[in-house]
């Protein structure tokens, strides 16, 4: 759920972007999303995109090296389009993929940055040499961080997005009897925090 409520964020603003309220009039006559992952991409990505219509066939997928990191000299075009879904942290090789050598550049085309950060977000929190340059979006399912890292419940989550106006728009819901305030909603998944230099 995490990889899937960043991805839906994702999804969302790059929609909004193109003029089209994805929310309100669905995907049928959307622009186009071009997602791109490296060919090791964990299935709960390819479960997410394939659950919130983009595809799990229609990916575009980069070639990796022998560890399982995306190679950065096969990346295809970038624009403002696309989806660009990095790994920190390779489920068989706990690999990170090239960020400081991908996201700079993916940040200059305009493309939402996503990290399935579930084995390595961790370690970025306690070193600041695993992750690299700014990132749209990353996710930490709970299933293999929030479990197994810090002990905490097997369906924990974590979704961190940039702007988190995405995430609400993705994933809030509406309805008379759910007065929305100003403070945090215990019903809604977003909270804002101050920008970390390190992320």
């Amino acid at each position: 759920m995490a990889n899937f409520s960043a991805l839906a964020a994702a999804r969302h603003a790059l929609l909004a972007r193109a003029g089209w309220d994805v929310e309100a009039d669905g995907l049928n006559g959307a622009p186009p999303i071009t997602v791109v992952v490296g060919e090791e991409v964990h299935a709960t990505v390819l479960k997410a995109l394939s659950l919130l219509g983009l595809g799990r066939k229609r990916v575009v997928r980069v070639p990796v090296d022998g560890q399982g990191r995306m190679r950065a000299d096969a990346l295809p075009h970038l624009d403002a389009q696309t989806i660009l879904c990095l790994q920190a942290g390779n489920v068989n090789t706990g690999a990170f993929d090239p960020a400081a050598a991908i996201i700079p550049a993916a940040r200059t085309a305009g493309a939402w940055i996503h990290v399935d950060g579930a084995f390595g977000l961790w370690a970025r929190c306690r070193r600041s040499t695993t992750a690299g340059p700014r990132a749209s979006s990353r996710p930490t399912p709970g299933r293999r961080t929030g479990h197994k890292w810090p002990n905490i419940g097997y369906d924990c989550g974590i979704a961190l997005v940039r702007d988190p106006s995405h995430l609400r728009a993705a994933m809030s819901i509406e309805a008379a009897y759910l007065v929305q305030g100003e403070h945090r909603e215990p019903s809604t998944t977003t909270q804002s925090f101050p920008p970390c230099s390190r992320c």
